[in-house]
């Protein structure tokens, strides 16, 4: 007897448990309401527990050669700039 699962989102959560599946050789199918795929990230920051993930799955060798850890990026609200974050270990720009 086949298994039969459906993810419904193909958000982070959805796509975690496909390659999970797919990993174990599960049968599934995945489904999302967005009518074409990201073609980027939203996000600015992964998790410590992301990147275990990624260990995991056997993903973390090339998440690290594809990702960039030379921007800096500021926070304004209301135009006025509340925090200045940068990833080298030099201070922020004043």
């Amino acid at each position: 007897m086949a298994t039969e699962i459906l993810i419904v989102g193909a958000g982070p959560t959805g796509l975690t448990m496909a390659c999970q599946l797919l990993k174990l050789g599960v049968n599934f199918r995945i489904i999302d309401k967005q009518k074409v795929c990201a073609r980027e990230s939203r996000a600015f920051a992964i998790q410590a527990k992301s990147m275990e993930i990624f260990q995991n799955l056997g993903l973390s060798t090339e998440f690290l050669k594809v990702t960039r850890s030379d921007i800096d990026f500021a926070f304004f609200i209301n135009g006025k700039k509340q925090v200045e974050v940068n990833f080298d270990g030099s201070p922020p720009n004043k």
